[in-house]
């Protein structure tokens, strides 16, 4: 049902955990950690959802009628506000206590989750960001990852995607995704988190925990 991604592992041999030093230094260790750490399911994203996250009943169907308007051929920045407000139609008739907040945090740094270790590790910088369900961004900043369910990472274009397309800059996107899930997981005290690659007019969703990452097939975004 599963099989890896064809990531090449690079030899340099760092951990994930090395204190913060230089950016290739960096970029090398979280390389050199994910690249045979990720899964590539031969599914459908219901399959995967399904398969992931299963429920007693079958979710309801949208409400929201084509909610996304987002420019194409345009730099990442024009895109994520028609991304959030996208993501605030669809969730537009969850009750008050389940309805996740959408923030377009704009490249803005959110530090590592714990103050007394954030000298070792590189702040990150997420496109969108998702609250807790119930929860609000409103009149604050998100703190320190604790509060945030969920991230999306915008590139404008399908050769943004790190699975199919492989280059240094890839690879970044790559690093930032596993860098946001590793803070999630961290802050919370969580077993996994979902967290979404949108590249061009489609998108991936990510299923991180601690040993590495589970994708499905990527579906068309704008047609949520």
């Amino acid at each position: 049902m599963a099989a890896a991604t064809p990531r090449i592992a690079k030899q340099n041999t760092y951990h994930f955990t090395t204190p913060r030093q230089d950016c290739d230094a960096d970029m090398a260790a979280w390389c050199e950690e994910i690249h045979n750490r990720i899964v590539s399911m031969e599914a459908s994203l219901d399959d995967f959802v399904d398969f992931f996250v299963p429920g007693s009943s079958d979710p309801p169907p949208l409400q929201a009628a084509q909610p996304f308007n987002v420019p194409k051929g345009k730099r990442e920045s024009f895109m994520y506000e028609p991304l959030c407000a996208g993501l605030r139609e669809i969730v537009s008739d969850f009750s008050d206590a389940t309805r996740p907040c959408f923030h377009n945090n704009a490249h803005e740094v959110i530090k590592f989750p714990f103050q007394r270790h954030e000298y070792e590790f590189h702040d990150t910088k997420p496109d969108i960001v998702a609250s807790l369900p119930g929860q609000t961004f409103e009149g604050r900043f998100p703190d320190r990852w604790h509060n945030i369910s969920t991230v999306f990472e915008v590139k404008s274009t399908v050769q943004g995607d790190p699975i199919v397309y492989h280059s240094p800059q890839n690879d970044e996107t790559l690093v930032q995704l596993a860098k946001s899930a590793r803070n999630i997981l961290l802050a919370q005290g969580r077993l996994f988190v979902f967290v979404v690659g949108i590249y061009g007019y489609y998108a991936r969703i990510y299923r991180f925990d601690r040993a590495g990452a589970t994708l499905p097939l990527c579906g068309d975004f704008y047609g949520a």
